[in-house]
């Protein structure tokens, strides 16, 4: 039998809240961890014709920056909820992720926010 609930971590990628500014969380350590499942609930969008471009980035030393190739949310362009997943393989990646957003329209407002769940390589017996 895995045990895969006591192989798992979870990690605050952007805290839960309304933002109208460009949404950037903080970085996320995923060394000795196999995966990391990050998931984007963006809730209300308010504004003219406001949009949310989530994406994920990594970093060696958790200040210099780059996108993580094909780690991109879907665009979300109205105020339906959306609630969506990526799955980034940490041996394929630097040792941080991040969560960056960008808002685009007349007066933006998005709920939002972000988990990271980190899967460990090693699998319980």
């Amino acid at each position: 039998m895995n045990d895969q609930i006591n192989n798992t971590t979870t990690a605050l990628g952007l805290v839960s809240d309304s933002y109208t500014t460009t949404p950037t969380g903080t970085g996320v350590d995923c060394q000795g961890h196999e995966s990391a499942l990050i998931i984007q609930n963006a809730k209300t969008m308010t504004g003219t014709t406001p949009t949310l471009d989530g994406k994920i980035q990594e970093s060696d030393d958790d200040s210099t920056w780059s996108d993580v190739s094909g780690a991109t949310f879907t665009q979300v362009t109205d105020a339906a909820d959306s609630l969506q997943t990526i799955e980034v393989k940490c041996s394929e990646t630097k040792k941080y992720l991040r969560y960056v957003g960008t808002m685009t329209g007349t007066s933006p407002v998005v709920d939002l926010g972000v988990s990271i769940i980190l899967g460990l390589s090693k699998v319980v017996p």
